[in-house]
């Protein structure tokens, strides 16, 4: 609530600029229109509704700049849930139960820093698709997570839904595909031998698909998209689907802006500072070093190189915004590095006031 609050009060209260995506989605999103490849059906007919039905109050800009608000609040919550998720059940040691009061002020902590940093709160105060895209690849983390520590594997099913809705989205979900094989692999190997739920999973994969039959009913109703670019017929319809015209931002864009190291280095810098990435990386150490929730930290580690690897061969002006996966990985490790730090310092405590108490501890 907090944060949506935050973000609602910074949203911006109408139009932000001409000829961009936010000024597109500000129009076709209370139209229920065509939006530019890919389409993303599940935002237009979300952030429709939203404008529409579920807040009918303001300029039609403003509200769908709220939408980015309430999705970028939901992944904050969602972040939140995740980091007590990867931290709650093993302290550093691996064998004492973590107190809730530490775990919980870690996951705050990650929350904050994610919610704070300025190319996130800036995606999520204008009408654009990428808190909608990290409040689901959230919610894919951390059913995944909860799937690995499931015997009888019950949400897997709303996992293989989510990863369709993410797909009904944005298709650069699919960079969490290398970390969910490894990690279901890991966790889950009798989830590969063919069994009836595989039916279950495919059907939760596939229907939120039917979302991008969005474009083609819309233009027979007579929609366009702004650039009047798509043609509903059967190879327009998976041209649009496809993206095919934006492979060359893999290959190169004479509109991209070049960057140095430093250039990249100030990116991550400003986004949590210099301690902050320190304080991340540390936490990702940790977590990867630790065999109780190895598999987990191994799955968000893989999350943040394929997003990482992503961005730096996607070449377009506004790469930051491809980044957003990669910072809420590091947030996670601000989290875990927060909460071992925090059990070091505890044990030194405790040691000098065993030392205190007990002379005889140190020979005397």
């Amino acid at each position: 609530m907090a944060a949506f609050i935050l973000y609602a009060y910074t949203a911006a209260p109408s139009i932000v600029a001409l000829y961009d995506d936010s000024l597109e989605f500000q129009l076709v999103g209370p139209t229920f229109g065509i939006a530019h490849p890919t389409g993303y059906p599940l935002y237009i007919l979300l952030s429709g509704l939203w404008s529409r039905v579920l807040f009918p109050f303001g300029g039609w800009a403003w509200r769908m700049n709220l939408f980015s608000a309430l999705a970028g609040a939901g992944a904050i919550a969602l972040l939140y849930l995740l980091t007590c998720s990867l931290l709650e059940k093993r302290s550093a040691s691996e064998d004492a139960p973590q107190p809730f009061g530490l775990v919980d002020g870690a996951g705050i902590t990650a929350a904050l820093a994610f919610a704070l940093s300025p190319v996130w709160w800036s995606q999520a105060t204008v009408a654009e698709v990428y808190t909608l895209h990290n409040l689901l690849l959230l919610a894919v983390l951390l059913t995944a997570v909860r799937v690995g520590q499931d015997a009888h594997r019950t949400q897997a099913t709303w996992l293989a839904a989510l990863l369709g809705l993410g797909l009904a989205h944005h298709r650069t979900i699919l960079l969490l595909g290398p970390g969910l094989f490894v990690y279901l692999l890991w966790r889950g190997k009798d989830m590969w031998r063919p069994q009836r739920k595989w039916l279950r999973y495919t059907a939760g994969f596939a229907l939120p698909l039917l979302l991008y039959l969005h474009l083609p009913l819309r233009a027979a109703m007579g929609a366009q998209d702004l650039e009047g670019a798509y043609v509903n017929t059967w190879s327009g319809f998976w041209r649009h689907v496809l993206a095919t015209g934006y492979g060359g931002f893999l290959t190169g864009n004479p509109l991209a802006v070049s960057r140095s190291i430093e250039d990249w280095l100030a990116i991550f810098q400003t986004q949590f500072g210099l301690l902050g990435l320190l304080l991340g990386s540390y936490g990702l150490a940790v977590g990867l070093r630790g065999r109780a929730k190895r598999p987990e930290w191994t799955l968000i580690t893989l999350t943040l190189l394929a997003n990482l690897g992503f961005a730096a061969g996607y070449r377009v002006a506004d790469v930051e915004v491809f980044l957003l996966p990669v910072f809420l990985c590091i947030a996670l490790g601000i989290g875990a590095g927060l909460l071992h730090l925090a059990h070091l310092s505890t044990g030194i405590l405790l040691s000098q006031d065993a030392s205190t108490r007990f002379p005889i501890a140190r020979g005397t």
